[in-house]
C-alpha cells in the first residue's frame, strides 16, 4: 500500500493480565506500516495496568507508539450505564486519538493482515463509512466453536453493501455478521453522527451505531476470518459490543416503525 493513513486502534481491557501481552503482540505485528495503540482500562481489578506498563516499556523502541488511558465512567441518571460503551466512548472523546482512522477493537488476537486489509477496502472506497470483516470463535483452549461471517448468499464481488442490504439480513440472520470487534471507521464519522448512544438500546448500542453510520454511508464487509474471540468465561472486559435479542430486537423496531422502514420493505 502508497497511501497509509495513520491508524489508531482502540484496545478495550478489563481484568485482561492473563492474556493482553499476546493481544498487543498482535498489533505490534500487523503488516499494516503506519498504527498506534491506545490501551483503554475499564478499571481493572487485576494487574492488567502493570502488564501494559511493562510492556510498552519492553517495546519503547517499537515503531508502534503505545499510549495507556484509564476510563472515567459517566453516568447518566435514568440511563442503564454500560462499561463497554462507556470505555468506547472515552476512547472516542480523549484527545489521544491521533489517526485519521480508528478502529475500536477488544482484548482479543488479531490477524497480522486485519488492519491491512480492513484499511485497504476503506482507502479504495473513500465513500463507505466503516469496514468489518469475519471472525473465529474459540474456546478457551484455542479450538474453534463457530464464526461470525456474512451468511454466504449475501457475499459479492466488491465487499460493499447498503442500508436495505444489511437491514435485510439483519431481520433474516440476527447481528451476527457485523462483529463490534473489527469495527474500523475513519475517525471523522463520529463528529458527523455522533458517538455509541448512552440513554438507550442496551446492549445492542453497537447496531444502532452501525444503523445510523449505514443511514448516511454504505459499509464493507470483508469474508476474510481476521481475528479469534474467545468466547467462553468471563475472559474480557470490555464484556463485548454485543447483542442479545430483547436489545436486537428494541433497535430493529425502531427503524422498522419509528424509522418507517416496513414501507420501504412491504414495497419489496
Amino acid at each position: 500500500m502508497k497511501n497509509c493513513p495513520l491508524l489508531t486502534i482502540c484496545v478495550l481491557v478489563y481484568n485482561s493480565e492473563k492474556h493482553i501481552e499476546k493481544v498487543l503482540a498482535s498489533f505490534l505485528n500487523q503488516t499494516y506500516p503506519n498504527i498506534e495503540i491506545l490501551v483503554s482500562d475499564n478499571g481493572s481489578k487485576d494487574k492488567t495496568i502493570e502488564v501494559v506498563e511493562s510492556f510498552r516499556t519492553k517495546h519503547a523502541n517499537s515503531r508502534v507508539k503505545i499510549t495507556l488511558r484509564r476510563n472515567i465512567p459517566k453516568i447518566i441518571p435514568g440511563a442503564i450505564h454500560d462499561p463497554c460503551y462507556d470505555n468506547s466512548n472515552g476512547c472516542l472523546r480523549s484527545n489521544l486519538i491521533n489517526g485519521e482512522f480508528v478502529a475500536i477493537c477488544h482484548d482479543d488476537i488479531y490477524d497480522k493482515n486485519f488492519a491491512e486489509k480492513e484499511m485497504e477496502l476503506l482507502l479504495n472506497n473513500p465513500k463507505i463509512g466503516a469496514v468489518f470483516c469475519g471472525v473465529k470463535i474459540i474456546n478457551k483452549n484455542g479450538e474453534k466453536t463457530g464464526t461470525l461471517e456474512l451468511p454466504e448468499e449475501l457475499k459479492n464481488k466488491n465487499n460493499i453493501y447498503n442500508f436495505m442490504e444489511v437491514f435485510r439480513a439483519l431481520l433474516i440472520y440476527g447481528n451476527n455478521f457485523l462483529p463490534s470487534l473489527t469495527f474500523l471507521t475513519k475517525k471523522e464519522i463520529f463528529a458527523k453522527i455522533g458517538l455509541f448512544d448512552e440513554e438507550r438500546f442496551g446492549t445492542s448500542r453497537d447496531l444502532a451505531m452501525w444503523l445510523r453510520i449505514l443511514e448516511k454511508y454504505s459499509v464493507g464487509i470483508l469474508p476474510d476470518i481476521l481475528a479469534d474471540w474467545e468466547n467462553e468465561g468471563s475472559k474480557s472486559s470490555s464484556q463485548y459490543l454485543c447483542t442479545e435479542r430483547a436489545d436486537f430486537f428494541n433497535v430493529m423496531d425502531y427503524y422498522l416503525y419509528k424509522k418507517n422502514i416496513i414501507e420501504k420493505i412491504d414495497k419489496k
